[in-house]
């Protein structure tokens, strides 16, 4: 990963679990899992493991793409942690400056299993380390998943395989701005499933969660869980049930609506970190600003 996504060491908290429980949603949790997603970006394995055991939690397994091959494929990278009575599984998103990632993202196509099939295939790149990860020596009495933006999509198509291949059924899957992973019948198989222990969290005006669009075919999973720009989660607004929203035309208007108001108001976002990029994000469309993860867990705090 690059510069864009990682995180200075000082911004990770010592607290980050501090309330985390396994079984139903609750906000702590949620905080937890947001953080996982954020440490998913990195890339050093010695920051990864050091802040890991901040939290109470120790590496089971990296997996990252191969650094042999040539080929432009879609791929991802991530961890196995485990801790706290738990399997933690985390993937990272898109980082901007990767091609492979941008790869996952546009190969939207549906396969034969009604799967987006970039983020199928990103998820084969690594799935044979997440296998043995979870496997007899290190079978989960629990497992947690999450991811924020495309990881939030690899998180879910994770959650399935486990279950599908594995026989492991996830306590919980927290995402994060996550795109449309499927169709409709995609749709209807996994909430059959793990719909009601999966929670997408979409923070004010991000336009990722809106696509690809409804309209072109594919279906959300999920139970949503939304809160305004500049706002926190409330957990009393998390859908009962899994639901489709965000839509796409919906979503678009909101951004735009969100980026006048802040043109004529000439007001850039809050302050969320004091770093040089987090000073300059503050001054991104709405739409794409919201998406950011350090948006997700300000909302958690």
């Amino acid at each position: 990963m690059t510069f864009l996504v990682r995180l200075p060491r000082s911004e990770y908290p010592t607290d980050a679990f501090a309330g985390f429980g396994l079984g139903e949603f609750t906000l702590l949790t949620a905080r937890a899992g947001a953080w996982l997603a954020q440490l998913a970006y990195e890339d050093e394995p010695a920051k990864i493991n050091a802040i890991a055991s901040d939290w109470g939690l120790e590496t089971v397994a990296l997996f990252k793409p191969a650094t042999k091959t040539t080929l432009l494929m879609a791929r991802t990278r991530g961890f196995v942690l485990r801790g706290r009575g738990a399997h933690f599984v985390a993937f990272a998103g898109t980082d901007p400056l990767v091609t492979a990632n941008w790869i996952a993202n546009f190969d939207f196509a549906l396969d034969e299993d009604g799967i987006h099939q970039g983020f199928g295939n990103a998820l084969d790149s690594a799935w044979k380390d997440i296998g043995q990860a979870l496997g007899a020596e290190h079978w989960p009495e629990h497992l947690i998943l999450a991811g924020h933006s495309l990881g939030g999509a690899l998180a879910v198509l994770a959650a399935e395989r486990a279950l599908r291949e594995l026989r492991i059924k996830a306590d919980a899957v927290y995402t994060y701005g996550m795109p449309r992973v499927g169709g409709p019948t995609f749709a209807e198989r996994y909430n059959q499933a793990l719909g009601h222990l999966t929670y997408r969290l979409v923070h004010g005006a991000d336009i990722v969660p809106t696509l690809p669009p409804a309209e072109i075919g594919f279906s959300h999973v999920g139970r949503p869980l939304a809160c305004d720009r500049y706002g926190k989660f409330d957990a009393l607004n998390l859908f009962p049930f899994p639901s489709d929203v965000p839509m796409f035309v919906t979503g678009a208007l909101n951004g735009v609506r969100a980026g006048l108001l802040q043109i004529v108001s000439g007001l850039a976002s809050p302050e969320i970190r004091d770093d040089a990029l987090g000073q300059a994000s503050r001054l991104l469309l709405p739409a794409i600003a919201d998406h950011l993860p350090d948006r997700y867990w300000r909302a958690l705090s």
